[in-house]
């Protein structure tokens, strides 16, 4: 394979997903010739709940290799672009971007237009099924992947939901890369007196656990520690529930609303702890920002932390399948027992892969 063409959304367009194929894009330029097409906008305003699909103006800056091409458009202008693609077809590889079941049409004419056309076509599967289970999700899922034979996925369990659903014979773990703080804070020294503080990050969703962490939030005082939740809530109920908490609560803080890059440094910098969990997921974007700010995480174990996690220093897992109130202040307890424990947290970080790495898997998927 000789050019490498990757389908997905890059910044303006927010979110870890965006992130993501923005490193990989530029990574894969460098050993191959590259060129995105990418939507300006992901989803129609009538199928998303949130606020904004784009990242606010003051936001770092994301500059794109001068080796890769860039071509912005519409959902049908990118599919326009595929279709008048020019030169050797059998020397293209297309890396499609797959999260969600809503863009199950466009992913099938990707597909369609690849297979007429004598070109390959890789998934990257950030989530193989819907992480908020509805019957049409999980349908249109299956089908949509049954239609595909080259996937790329980022842990063992996302790999065995995959097999589940047919046994594909190529499939390539990828681990999911850390991401770098892009503004530095220094952290806050730690001292005898300071009370721990614990973060949730991340978009506010059902699957995420936050119910979990709503149900402690009166006993924070107790385990004398602080909690704030971070994100953008699509539920209107659950938004209003922790805006009062809000106001109850001393110990507790909400910061609504979408994150940006400088906003998320200072969370992380004043964080001792990041807190996931999660009722269903295998893989976490918050967890490779995590391991890139070197902070320890409470983390549920339906999350696949990988080789380089060590129980102790990098985090504490914890089943919440049941009695998951005590589970969790216990997890808290043990981490504030233990606080100077967790200084090297992510200091070793051997398996997890560079973004360089990455593309390197992920153009070499198209050979197997």
């Amino acid at each position: 394979m000789k050019r490498l063409i990757v389908v997905g959304p890059v910044p303006p367009v927010r979110g870890g997903i965006a992130r993501h194929t923005y490193h990989l894009s530029n990574a894969a330029s460098k050993i191959i010739k590259t060129e995105l097409l990418c939507p300006k906008r992901v989803f129609p305003r009538l199928l998303y709940p949130g606020g904004n699909q784009f990242v606010n103006s003051t936001d770092a800056s994301y500059e794109f290799d001068q080796e890769l091409s860039v071509r912005r458009g519409s959902w049908w202008q990118v599919l326009k672009d595929l279709i008048r693609l020019k030169g050797p077809r059998e020397d293209v590889g297309i890396l499609l971007v797959w999260w969600t079941w809503v863009l199950a049409p466009v992913s099938l004419a990707v597909g369609i237009i690849a297979k007429l056309r004598g070109m390959k076509v890789t998934l990257y599967c950030h989530n193989v099924v819907p992480h908020d289970v509805i019957w049409l999700g999980e349908v249109v899922t299956k089908f949509t992947l049954k239609r595909f034979q080259r996937f790329i996925v980022q842990s063992t369990l996302e790999q065995q939901l995959l097999t589940e659903l047919q046994q594909f014979s190529k499939i390539k773990i990828v681990r999911h890369p850390t991401y770098a703080p892009i503004v530095e804070y220094p952290k806050r020294p730690k001292t005898e007196s300071k009370r721990p503080n614990f973060l949730f990050f991340g978009l506010i969703r059902p699957y995420k656990g936050v119910g979990k962490l709503i149900d402690i939030i009166p006993q924070l005082s107790d385990l004398d520690v602080n909690l704030t939740i971070a994100g953008e809530a699509w539920d209107k109920k659950i938004d209003t529930e922790l805006r009062v908490l809000d106001e109850t609560y001393s110990r507790f803080s909400y910061v609504p609303g979408f994150a940006s890059e400088e906003l998320k440094s200072k969370l992380f910098r004043d964080a001792d702890a990041l807190i996931l969990p999660y009722e269903r997921a295998t893989g976490s974007g918050v967890l490779a920002d995590a391991i890139g700010f070197n902070r320890p995480v409470i983390v549920s174990d339906v999350i696949e932390t990988g080789q380089d996690f060590l129980e102790g220093r990098d985090g504490i897992t914890v089943n919440l399948q049941t009695h998951h109130e005590t589970a969790l202040t216990g997890a808290i307890r043990q981490f504030v027992g233990r606080f100077s424990e967790f200084d090297c947290a992510w200091t070793v970080t051997t398996h997890l892969p560079t973004w360089s790495q990455c593309a390197e898997e992920a153009v070499s998927s198209f050979d197997e």
